[in-house]
């Protein structure tokens, strides 16, 4: 009889993004992602820990974190249900358009970038 091996599955669990303009990212992703940050104090600075679809997000004063860079220290991909909604709502609330809504195939994309000039894309499947 041959034994069954354990097949580890890796999760990604969260994400720290060391950020320049603290107040501005923290409204941009609450606004934008519905966030809902804890402020926590620890390291001598005040982060701020919340969770965007699902996944743990933890906002670090850059400085704090040793990273010194302008812009695109990650980029995410989010699929949403309405597409020209998200865009507005990342606009209004400190974001800058990269490339507007366009279609493709039957599906919806454009692309912003966060205070902090981190991209977003964002896809709608169906519309």
């Amino acid at each position: 009889m041959q034994a069954t091996q354990s097949v580890t599955q890796t999760v990604l669990k969260g994400l720290t993004l060391a950020v320049v303009r603290m107040s501005a990212m923290v409204d941009f992703y609450q606004s934008v992602f519905q966030a809902e940050f804890q402020p926590v104090e620890a390291y001598g600075a005040m982060l701020f820990r919340g969770k965007i679809a699902g996944l743990d997000l933890l906002l670090y004063p850059q400085e704090v974190a040793g990273i010194h860079v302008d812009q695109n220290r990650f980029l995410l991909k989010f699929e949403v249900p309405d597409i020209n909604h998200i865009i507005n709502l990342a606009l209004t609330n400190g974001g800058s358009l990269i490339n507007a809504p366009a279609d493709s195939e039957g599906t919806k994309a454009a692309a912003v970038r966060d205070p902090d000039g981190n991209s977003i894309e964002f896809e709608q499947i169906r519309y």
